[in-house]
């Protein structure tokens, strides 16, 4: 009752695939940055959409990051996770296919919604699949992802897009996005084995999500997350 759930076999540990999977979520993220010179000569991006295809990926989160977060959890967190680095792979494969700047707009607002689907589980999972001993280690871990995935495609990104163009680069995040979803998929239990072997009842967890509402309200309502959320938003935009 109340344990970790543990590995099904010897391997990458669960929580490690998890971490890279966001890893993997954030090359999304920075990939834009090196590819705008490329993207203004090949599409006619001008400097006004260049702000948009930076910042759209973050309409997500601006728009509905609390209702996806709790959607997420409703709906599982392994599951979203698979969703999200889905939502990733399609969006950025047909990013690799646009003409026009306004394509690429609505593919990265889509962008945003798979990163969201991806990142906002990570910190519960990983609490679900390591011990209270080793979850400082794995948080910590996890607080680089995005500097990890931003940092390799920064630096890596137009040696690549000066083999295989920018649309090489989206098609190659798309594919890595599928690879490491397939690998979570084999490595991560499933919800419902977690859930089994943390001796939740499958009634608890159903009921649970009937209660989106109430805990939609409860965060909302409490003073906690605003100041996060407030605190948090002044820190990022010193680095926009």
């Amino acid at each position: 009752m109340g344990g970790h759930a543990p590995s099904a076999a010897a391997g990458v540990p669960p929580a490690f695939v998890v971490i890279i999977a966001g890893m993997v979520a954030a090359l999304h993220i920075g990939k834009i940055p090196p590819a705008i010179p490329v993207l203004r000569d090949a599409l006619g991006v001008s400097l006004v959409e260049a702000g948009f295809l930076l910042s759209m990926v973050q309409m997500a989160g601006m728009l509905g990051g609390v209702f996806i977060g709790l959607a997420a959890d409703g709906f599982g967190l392994r599951r979203s996770v698979l969703l999200g680095q889905g939502v990733l792979a399609s969006a950025s494969l047909a990013g690799a296919w646009a003409t026009q700047p306004g394509e690429l707009l609505v593919l990265r607002a889509i962008e945003g919604l798979g990163f969201l689907l991806v990142v906002l589980p990570v910190p519960s999972l990983i609490r679900q699949l390591v011990p209270p001993s080793r979850l400082a280690l794995h948080l910590g871990l996890w607080g680089t992802y995005m500097a990890t995935g931003t940092s390799l495609v920064l630096a890596g990104g137009p040696a690549l897009m000066g083999v295989m163009g920018w649309q090489g680069l989206w098609g190659l995040l798309a594919m890595a996005s599928a690879a490491v979803a397939a690998w979570l998929a084999v490595r991560v239990p499933s919800d419902h084995a977690r859930r089994a072997a943390a001796g939740t009842p499958v009634g608890a967890a159903v009921a649970a999500r009937a209660r989106w509402g109430a805990r939609l309200r409860a965060t909302l309502g409490s003073a906690g997350p605003w100041r996060g959320a407030i605190t948090f938003s002044m820190y990022s935009s010193q680095g926009l």
